[in-house]
């Protein structure tokens, strides 16, 4: 899993070079995070979920930080195949052997000018690496070690290794981002 975080500029400008924004327009008060996940289906058998109930098979369900109104993926097939409810993006989308992509794109409203951002692990993770672009490398603390590589622009964290059990937090506390106007306003 690799993520990336950007605070959103107010200048209509993508705060990732090179990216390409969609979706709403980024505004102040919102965190940009781009997730990239590499589904790795080691059977020799396709994975197609159980039945619960009288719900259809959900062959895959993440946790998403709350808030979060709309998720936009990066190939519109994945788009028309996950549903995002009750803070989890969940689909029924049968997983063939071998490795799959997925990377999405969302945004997270931040109230607080220190926010704390937490991300729930739902599946077992042998390497996972986040990527933080800040003004102040200093005021950004994760609870995954710093990477050795580490760039002027971005404050990198990675664990890489030993397996992350399903339901481990991460936890990601940013430093100053700016807010919207009307958290002053309060």
């Amino acid at each position: 899993m690799r993520a990336h975080c950007y605070p959103c500029p107010s200048t209509g400008q993508s705060a990732e070079p090179g990216a390409n924004h969609r979706g709403a327009g980024p505004a102040e008060g919102l965190l940009e995070v781009t997730e990239e996940l590499v589904i790795d289906n080691r059977s020799r058998t396709t994975f197609v979920g159980q039945r619960v109930g009288d719900q259809g098979p959900v062959t895959l369900r993440l946790s998403l930080p709350s808030g979060i109104e709309n998720v936009t993926f990066d190939r519109e097939f994945h788009g028309r195949n996950f549903e995002l409810k009750e803070e989890q993006l969940t689909t029924d989308l049968p997983w063939p052997p071998g490795s799959r992509e997925l990377k999405f794109i969302y945004r997270v409203p931040v109230e607080r000018r220190y926010s704390i951002l937490t991300r729930v692990l739902d599946q077992p993770t042998d390497h996972i690496v986040i990527q933080i672009a800040a003004n102040d490398a200093s005021s950004v603390l994760c609870n995954l070690p710093k990477a050795s590589s580490q760039t002027d622009q971005l404050t990198v964290f990675e664990q890489r290794g030993t397996a992350l059990p399903a339901g481990f937090v991460v936890t990601l506390q940013l430093g100053a981002v700016p807010l919207r106007f009307e958290a002053y306003a309060r």
